[in-house]
């Protein structure tokens, strides 16, 4: 019992019943949520996006080295030669916690359009989830509204540069439904448990 157990564990079938339970409870958000989502996707144009970063600062110091700003460009680079439909400029999307990203990327790359969701009501300089404890809770809740937003349009994307180290980017990934080779992790390779 003990091997078949843990041959079923390491198959696709375990991702297949992640995938489930993901889309299923994607799609149960009320019609508020979901007007919300698309209000923010309408405001980046989401449907003329094929990449994306996910770019994770803040507390994340306490748990993982900091990846540098180029390397993510560099494994964006490498997805867009792989990728088959040649563009004249590239739009990439940045899901991230730190406000300032867009600067430092449009820095390193100038030739490429980088877009980001940010929240109307404050400006993160880095998710600290003790202080997003204690922020006002119509503050908390648009900042929810953001993230479910930035999940909606990784996982919409045709590649992603991420670290799968983050629970986020591995959520991304069962969302997605694509080939894991449309994806490129910068720290921890990709697995269904």
């Amino acid at each position: 019992m003990r091997s078949i157990m843990k041959s079923w564990e390491t198959s696709d079938e375990i991702l297949e019943i992640k995938r489930l339970a993901a889309n299923y409870l994607w799609k149960t958000m009320n019609v508020k949520t979901k007007d919300i989502i698309q209000s923010y996707l309408d405001d980046v144009k989401a449907d003329d996006i094929s990449y994306a970063m996910h770019i994770r600062r803040g507390d994340k110091v306490t748990e993982a080295n900091i990846i540098k700003t180029k390397t993510y460009i560099n494994a964006m680079e490498k997805l867009i030669q792989r990728d088959t439909q040649k563009r004249s400029t590239y739009r990439i999307f940045v899901a991230s916690d730190e406000s300032n990203i867009i600067n430092e990327l449009q820095r390193l790359k100038p030739e490429w359009k980088f877009v980001k969701l940010s929240a109307k009501t404050i400006e993160m300089h880095g998710h600290e989830q003790s202080i997003f404890d204690h922020l006002p809770k119509h503050v908390q809740l648009e900042l929810t509204y953001v993230l479910l937003s930035e999940l909606e349009i990784l996982s919409r994307v045709k590649h992603v540069v991420c670290t799968f180290s983050s629970n986020v980017c591995r959520l991304v990934q069962v969302l997605r439904k694509q080939d894991p080779n449309t994806v490129i992790s910068l720290d921890e390779k990709w697995h269904p448990l």
